[in-house]
């Protein structure tokens, strides 16, 4: 957790680093849903495909959001512990450079829906 709390520091600090922001979030609470329902681990997941796959940009997401309403459903249980081996975590995110930042979280992030698909689906 202390890496993803570095994440964010820099996320908020350096603009550079910040490009990637809508990424590090859902990633890290997927591969850690302790802080998530099950609906709110499910609603993470959405969201990242919509990011990565589908290009959507946080500006359309919050554009969505105001015309319906999404809850993530924040600390009010837990879904069941995933035991998965993971492609790529945290730890796989250099911080040497912007560019490399953003580029690591782009590839932790569709590694992650990517480890995820037999389990979620292709689509929810």
């Amino acid at each position: 957790m202390d890496k993803f709390h570095a994440f964010l520091v820099l996320d908020y600090a350096q603009p550079a680093y910040s490009e990637v922001h809508h990424l590090v979030v859902p990633t890290y609470m997927l591969q850690h849903p302790g802080q998530l329902s099950e609906a709110g681990w499910y609603n993470t997941h959405k969201l990242l495909t919509q990011f990565v796959h589908e290009g959507k940009q946080p500006a359309q997401i919050r554009s969505d959001m105001k015309k319906q309403t999404i809850q993530i459903n924040m600390r009010q249980g837990a879904p069941k512990k995933l035991e998965l081996v993971w492609s790529k975590t945290v730890d796989d995110v250099r911080v040497d450079s912007a560019e490399h930042y953003c580029e690591d979280v782009r590839v932790w992030a569709a590694c992650v829906l990517q480890d995820l698909r037999g389990l979620v689906g292709e689509t929810l």
